[in-house]
């Protein structure tokens, strides 16, 4: 029996954001917030067999918020920015997944 291939997510690459970090991760700036979308497969008990898991982690890589959800949709990471408390100014760095293009 042969393997199912997943489906790649389909990107829009005719979107481009000014890359305004620059791989510069230094512990003087404070303001550098990272996000991302995650897939978790759950144990076969749990009626649907996976979970999304948005986070959002700082500079220095500890988690400061993260929202649960069982669709990986905007409502996950929208919930996810706006219960995280940024300071005033601030860069959300994310890569440029669907979820996150479609904002």
């Amino acid at each position: 029996m042969r393997r199912k291939k997943r489906r790649r997510e389909e990107k829009n690459t005719n979107i481009h954001f000014q890359d305004l970090v620059k791989r510069n991760y230094n512990s003087v700036n404070e303001t550098i917030f990272a996000t991302d979308v995650t897939y978790i497969p759950a144990p076969k008990d749990i009626n649907q067999n996976h979970i999304y898991l948005s986070a959002i982690i700082d500079h220095k890589t500890k988690f400061v918020t993260y929202e649960l959800s069982l669709n990986n949709d905007t409502n996950l990471v929208i919930k996810n920015i706006q219960k995280t408390k940024f300071p005033t100014q601030f860069i959300l760095h994310s890569d440029h997944g669907s979820v996150y293009s479609s904002l």
